[in-house]
Protein backbone atom coordinates (compact mmCIF):
# COMPACT_ATOMS: atom_id res chain seq x y z
CA UNK A 1 0.00 0.00 0.00
CA UNK A 2 1.23 3.59 -1.03
CA UNK A 3 0.79 6.20 1.44
CA UNK A 4 -0.05 9.57 0.07
CA UNK A 5 1.55 12.52 1.89
CA UNK A 6 -0.44 15.76 1.48
CA UNK A 7 1.44 18.86 0.88
CA UNK A 8 1.33 20.80 3.89
CA UNK A 9 -0.96 24.53 4.03
CA UNK A 10 1.61 26.33 6.24
CA UNK A 11 4.54 27.86 4.57
CA UNK A 12 7.81 29.45 5.84
CA UNK A 13 9.36 32.24 4.56
CA UNK A 14 12.50 32.24 3.39
CA UNK A 15 14.48 33.25 6.37
CA UNK A 16 12.76 30.78 8.54
CA UNK A 17 13.09 27.75 5.96
CA UNK A 18 16.75 28.31 5.60
CA UNK A 19 17.34 28.46 9.44
CA UNK A 20 15.44 25.31 10.17
CA UNK A 21 17.31 23.99 6.53
CA UNK A 22 20.86 24.83 8.46
CA UNK A 23 20.08 23.64 11.60
CA UNK A 24 18.34 19.85 10.17
CA UNK A 25 21.65 20.13 8.44
CA UNK A 26 23.92 19.86 11.41
CA UNK A 27 21.45 17.66 13.41
CA UNK A 28 21.58 15.39 11.14
CA UNK A 29 25.94 15.51 10.58
CA UNK A 30 25.96 15.16 14.24
CA UNK A 31 23.71 12.39 14.28
CA UNK A 32 25.86 10.80 11.91
CA UNK A 33 28.88 11.25 13.30
CA UNK A 34 27.65 9.54 16.72
CA UNK A 35 26.47 6.61 14.52
CA UNK A 36 29.75 6.34 13.12
CA UNK A 37 31.98 6.78 15.96
CA UNK A 38 29.80 4.42 18.25
CA UNK A 39 30.04 1.47 14.94
CA UNK A 40 33.62 2.01 15.12
CA UNK A 41 34.24 1.94 18.73
CA UNK A 42 32.14 -1.35 18.75
CA UNK A 43 34.10 -2.91 15.82
CA UNK A 44 37.29 -2.07 18.38
CA UNK A 45 35.79 -4.04 20.81
CA UNK A 46 34.99 -6.77 19.15
CA UNK A 47 38.20 -6.93 17.13
CA UNK A 48 40.36 -7.09 20.38
CA UNK A 49 37.80 -9.58 21.98
CA UNK A 50 39.33 -12.07 19.28
CA UNK A 51 42.31 -12.35 20.51
CA UNK A 52 40.60 -12.48 24.38
CA UNK A 53 41.43 -16.05 24.02
CA UNK A 54 44.71 -17.30 22.67
CA UNK A 55 47.70 -14.31 22.10
CA UNK A 56 47.21 -12.81 18.76
CA UNK A 57 50.25 -14.21 16.61
CA UNK A 58 51.98 -12.17 13.66
CA UNK A 59 52.44 -14.82 10.57
CA UNK A 60 52.31 -12.64 8.07
CA UNK A 61 51.73 -8.77 7.81
CA UNK A 62 50.02 -7.16 5.50
CA UNK A 63 49.81 -2.85 4.06
CA UNK A 64 47.50 -0.49 2.19
CA UNK A 65 49.04 -2.28 -1.09
CA UNK A 66 47.88 -5.43 -0.62
CA UNK A 67 44.23 -6.67 -1.38
CA UNK A 68 43.23 -9.19 1.25
CA UNK A 69 40.22 -11.07 1.52
CA UNK A 70 39.08 -13.48 4.22
CA UNK A 71 36.24 -15.36 3.54
CA UNK A 72 33.91 -18.56 5.32
CA UNK A 73 32.03 -20.58 2.74
CA UNK A 74 29.60 -24.03 3.69
CA UNK A 75 28.09 -26.44 1.32
CA UNK A 76 24.30 -27.12 1.32
CA UNK A 77 22.23 -29.25 -0.09
CA UNK A 78 24.73 -32.34 0.03
CA UNK A 79 27.51 -29.33 -2.01
CA UNK A 80 25.04 -28.62 -4.97
CA UNK A 81 24.91 -24.77 -3.12
CA UNK A 82 27.11 -22.63 -0.84
CA UNK A 83 26.69 -19.98 1.49
CA UNK A 84 29.39 -17.20 1.56
CA UNK A 85 30.46 -14.80 3.92
CA UNK A 86 33.59 -12.04 3.19
CA UNK A 87 35.33 -9.26 4.38
CA UNK A 88 37.94 -7.27 1.65
CA UNK A 89 40.62 -4.25 3.24
CA UNK A 90 40.34 -0.98 1.51
CA UNK A 91 43.82 -0.89 1.00
CA UNK A 92 43.22 -0.71 -2.90
CA UNK A 93 39.33 -0.42 -3.06
CA UNK A 94 37.21 2.80 -2.23
CA UNK A 95 34.45 1.46 -0.22
CA UNK A 96 32.03 3.43 -2.14
CA UNK A 97 32.75 2.28 -5.70
CA UNK A 98 32.72 -1.22 -4.50
CA UNK A 99 29.76 -1.13 -2.31
CA UNK A 100 28.03 0.77 -5.13
CA UNK A 101 28.99 -1.89 -7.95
CA UNK A 102 26.25 -3.87 -9.30
CA UNK A 103 28.53 -7.47 -9.94
CA UNK A 104 29.94 -7.04 -6.44
CA UNK A 105 29.15 -9.45 -3.82
CA UNK A 106 26.21 -8.72 -1.85
CA UNK A 107 27.82 -10.68 1.13
CA UNK A 108 31.38 -9.12 1.30
CA UNK A 109 31.83 -6.30 3.84
CA UNK A 110 34.90 -3.64 3.56
CA UNK A 111 36.61 -3.25 6.58
CA UNK A 112 40.16 -1.23 7.03
CA UNK A 113 44.09 -2.96 6.78
CA UNK A 114 44.48 -2.50 10.29
CA UNK A 115 41.56 -4.27 10.97
CA UNK A 116 42.19 -6.88 9.04
CA UNK A 117 45.63 -7.31 10.22
CA UNK A 118 43.90 -8.07 13.72
CA UNK A 119 41.77 -10.42 12.48
CA UNK A 120 44.47 -12.54 10.25
CA UNK A 121 46.78 -12.47 13.43
CA UNK A 122 43.51 -13.46 16.00
CA UNK A 123 43.48 -16.38 13.97
CA UNK A 124 46.36 -16.93 13.31
CA UNK A 125 46.38 -17.79 17.51
CA UNK A 126 43.80 -20.28 16.61
CA UNK A 127 46.22 -22.17 14.32
CA UNK A 128 44.79 -20.92 11.31
CA UNK A 129 48.37 -20.83 9.45
CA UNK A 130 49.20 -23.96 11.15
CA UNK A 131 46.22 -26.16 9.43
CA UNK A 132 45.69 -24.42 6.04
CA UNK A 133 46.31 -25.90 2.78
CA UNK A 134 46.28 -24.23 -0.76
CA UNK A 135 42.93 -25.38 -1.60
CA UNK A 136 39.72 -26.78 0.01
CA UNK A 137 39.80 -30.72 1.34
CA UNK A 138 37.61 -33.15 -0.64
CA UNK A 139 33.78 -33.16 0.66
CA UNK A 140 34.93 -30.48 3.74
CA UNK A 141 31.34 -29.15 4.88
CA UNK A 142 32.96 -25.67 5.50
CA UNK A 143 35.95 -23.72 4.67
CA UNK A 144 38.00 -20.34 6.27
CA UNK A 145 40.27 -18.79 3.46
CA UNK A 146 42.91 -16.08 3.15
CA UNK A 147 43.20 -14.55 -0.46
CA UNK A 148 46.03 -12.38 -0.69
CA UNK A 149 47.77 -11.70 -4.00
CA UNK A 150 50.52 -14.05 -3.65
CA UNK A 151 49.16 -17.31 -2.60
CA UNK A 152 45.65 -18.89 -0.57
CA UNK A 153 45.50 -19.96 2.86
CA UNK A 154 42.35 -22.63 3.48
CA UNK A 155 41.42 -24.24 6.21
CA UNK A 156 38.94 -26.96 5.43
CA UNK A 157 36.10 -28.59 8.46
CA UNK A 158 36.78 -31.94 6.29
CA UNK A 159 35.67 -35.61 7.05
CA UNK A 160 37.75 -37.25 10.03
CA UNK A 161 38.93 -33.65 11.55
CA UNK A 162 40.40 -34.17 14.84
CA UNK A 163 38.69 -33.30 17.69
CA UNK A 164 41.59 -30.63 18.79
CA UNK A 165 41.26 -29.10 15.23
CA UNK A 166 37.28 -28.88 15.30
CA UNK A 167 37.83 -27.05 18.61
CA UNK A 168 40.18 -24.19 17.04
CA UNK A 169 38.08 -24.39 13.80
CA UNK A 170 35.25 -23.71 15.63
CA UNK A 171 36.90 -20.83 17.70
CA UNK A 172 38.45 -19.37 14.76
CA UNK A 173 35.09 -19.32 13.03
CA UNK A 174 33.18 -17.87 15.66
CA UNK A 175 35.78 -14.99 15.74
CA UNK A 176 35.52 -14.30 11.99
CA UNK A 177 31.90 -14.18 12.76
CA UNK A 178 31.90 -11.39 15.26
CA UNK A 179 33.81 -9.08 12.99
CA UNK A 180 31.85 -9.75 10.19
CA UNK A 181 28.38 -8.77 12.32
CA UNK A 182 29.95 -5.81 13.57
CA UNK A 183 30.78 -4.44 10.18
CA UNK A 184 27.63 -2.64 8.54
CA UNK A 185 27.74 -2.92 4.36
CA UNK A 186 26.52 -0.47 2.52
CA UNK A 187 25.75 -2.07 -1.26
CA UNK A 188 23.36 -0.24 -3.44
CA UNK A 189 21.69 -3.29 -4.90
CA UNK A 190 19.11 -2.53 -7.82
CA UNK A 191 16.44 -1.24 -5.89
CA UNK A 192 14.64 2.43 -7.20
CA UNK A 193 17.19 4.75 -5.61
CA UNK A 194 19.45 6.55 -7.49
CA UNK A 195 22.93 4.71 -7.65
CA UNK A 196 24.42 8.12 -8.29
CA UNK A 197 23.17 9.45 -4.99
CA UNK A 198 23.88 6.23 -3.10
CA UNK A 199 27.21 6.41 -4.33
CA UNK A 200 27.74 10.02 -3.34
CA UNK A 201 25.95 9.05 0.34
CA UNK A 202 28.80 6.00 0.74
CA UNK A 203 31.43 8.05 -0.61
CA UNK A 204 30.94 11.26 2.32
CA UNK A 205 29.82 8.04 5.18
CA UNK A 206 33.36 6.51 4.32
CA UNK A 207 35.47 9.83 4.74
CA UNK A 208 33.51 10.88 8.01
CA UNK A 209 34.35 7.36 9.13
CA UNK A 210 37.77 7.53 8.22
CA UNK A 211 38.62 11.03 9.93
CA UNK A 212 36.96 9.73 12.81
CA UNK A 213 39.29 6.64 12.97
CA UNK A 214 42.27 8.77 11.77
CA UNK A 215 41.60 11.88 14.89
CA UNK A 216 41.04 8.80 17.10
CA UNK A 217 43.97 7.41 16.18
CA UNK A 218 46.13 10.27 17.05
CA UNK A 219 44.72 11.14 20.48
CA UNK A 220 45.90 8.00 21.73
CA UNK A 221 49.13 8.84 20.67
Amino acid sequence: MRLKIRPSRHRLDDRSARSLDRTTRSFAVEIATWLLLGAALTLTGTLASCSSGPELRRVLTISDRDIAEFSYEQAIDGGLRSFRQGLVNDGQIEPADYYSAPDTDPFTKVISTEQMQVLIDALAARGFFDYARASMAPGSVSRLALDLGNGRYVWSKQPGIQADELRAYNQALVDFQNVYNAVTSYHTGKGDNSVTERHRANVDRYRMERDLRESSGDAKR
